[in-house]
């Protein structure tokens, strides 16, 4: 089984069609989007049906604190998650965004868990607040409660208008000590800090390692990738590192079949670089982990 753990159903550009996440340098703008979740979803499912993709996570960052409301509100969004979801429950799994400083976040949350079922929680901190900040622990306590994976950003920020600060891989470190039982996943497994982000990792058995945006550095710079993938490997073990992609952001640089095929394609350019990757670990990576932290039989 094939998994995507790290997709949305739109992408910051195509939410904020204009100001500062539509002018990304070297990238033409704006995009063409029509907010319709119903074809929106057609377009997912085909999208992976073309890529050989069994399943996929979709959530939703709340930059509303930093950036206003998309063209609809952060409890619409997290509906149209769901109603997807609702529609291709063997092929989409529905994870609930929200700023935790939200008035009845913790409310809407527990409701969306309880009514909607759904899978999982994504926090997103760049909007100025910290992982550990107290104001976030009773979504932690409600993960532990109903056995859900979080998923974080954990990497800098190219966006003026958010923080990076907030995001750094220590900044988890308290939540990670808190909070063994919860399974963390730590989105682009800390980009440009991905050794720091090894480093917090290794003292955390629940932290998890996702490749959004990897898959983009191993087709374009391979020795370098693959000398952090395997510092990865030997630092958390392979069976703590997920496939994702970030998408529909992405899509403009590479396809999600090629995201797929350059993974695929492990064992044999670690050999030509001087790194050992098993068609085993390949497996792992893109879904046998996932398929175990999403308690998926």
């Amino acid at each position: 089984m094939i998994i995507d753990v790290h997709r949305h159903m739109w992408s910051a550009r195509e939410r904020y069609r204009e100001g500062e996440f539509a002018n990304v340098p070297g990238r033409e703008s704006p995009l063409p989007v029509r907010f319709n979740w119903e074809e929106t979803t057609q377009e997912i499912v085909a999208e992976m049906d073309e890529a050989g993709v069994d399943m996929t996570v979709l959530l939703v960052a709340d930059f509303a604190a930093r950036r206003g409301d998309a063209p609809f509100d952060i409890h619409e969004e997290n509906r149209f998650i769901v109603e997807a979801r609702n529609k291709y429950p063997d092929r989409l799994v529905a994870f609930y965004g929200i700023d935790p400083r939200r008035r009845g976040a913790v409310d809407s949350f527990e409701r969306a868990i309880k009514e909607w079922r759904v899978q999982g929680l994504k926090i997103h901190t760049s909007v100025g607040f910290f992982p550990h900040d107290r104001v976030c622990y009773p979504f932690y306590e409600l993960c532990v409660l109903h056995d859900l994976p979080v998923l974080f950003h954990v990497a800098p920020n190219f966006n003026p208008r958010l923080y990076s600060r907030y995001c750094h891989p220590l900044e988890f470190d308290e939540v990670g000590t808190d909070f063994p039982n919860v399974r963390m996943i730590m989105g682009h497994a800390g980009g440009d800090w991905w050794a720091d982000c090894i480093i917090v990792a290794r003292g955390h058995p629940n932290m998890m390692l996702d490749l959004s945006g990897w898959p983009i550095k191993l087709r374009d710079t391979p020795a370098e990738t693959l000398y952090v993938l395997n510092r990865m490997r030997d630092g958390v073990g392979i069976e703590r590192i997920l496939w994702a992609n970030d998408f529909p952001g992405p899509r403009e640089q590479i396809s999600l079949k090629g995201c797929k095929e350059v993974i695929q394609r492990l064992p044999s350019l670690g050999a030509e670089h001087g790194y050992s990757f098993s068609e085993a670990d390949v497996q792992a990576i893109l879904g046998t982990n996932a398929q175990s932290l999403l308690k998926l039989h």
